[in-house]
């Protein structure tokens, strides 16, 4: 069982959210990079990559009912652990989308040591990064509750 303590403004979760149902709509049905598998048997690497495309939807899916919970945003939540991997793989495939669209132009440099000012992007950006750095935070204190060595 993973316990995170999270209070957020209910406005901030409902931003937050739209941010993920837009990022998990624009993924459509192709994933964000091509898989390097043996090209010898083109039926299995569509399966493949069928199966996990379905698998990441199921993953994004779970992560929009967590930030749409009433639990979410008002201190401790507790999630299982089968819950909390899919939440980390939602988390992972969202600020991927984040960053190849409205924060392309920023280095991925700057976005990981923080070295970007908020204030100073356009309104877009702020909200794409806004998501990024929150989802980027989820997925710590999740990581930190599985794994507390880690």
């Amino acid at each position: 069982m993973v316990k995170i303590d999270i209070e957020l403004d209910p406005h901030l979760i409902i931003a937050m959210l739209e941010m993920v149902q837009a990022a998990n709509s624009a993924m459509r049905n192709r994933l964000l990079v091509d898989p390097q598998l043996p090209d010898d048997d083109q039926e299995l690497q569509e399966a493949w990559e069928e199966a996990l495309i379905e698998s990441l939807k199921g993953d994004c899916q779970v992560l929009q009912n967590l930030l749409q919970s009433n639990q979410f945003g008002q201190g401790e939540l507790r999630i299982d652990d089968d819950t909390a991997e899919g939440v980390l793989r939602a988390c992972s495939v969202i600020r991927l989308k984040l960053r190849m669209t409205g924060l392309r132009e920023l280095s991925d440099t700057a976005l990981e040591n923080g070295e970007i000012d908020i204030l100073e992007l356009p309104m877009d950006q702020q909200r794409c990064f806004a998501c990024y750095i929150f989802l980027a935070h989820l997925q710590s204190l999740i990581l930190h509750e599985l794994d507390p060595e880690a």
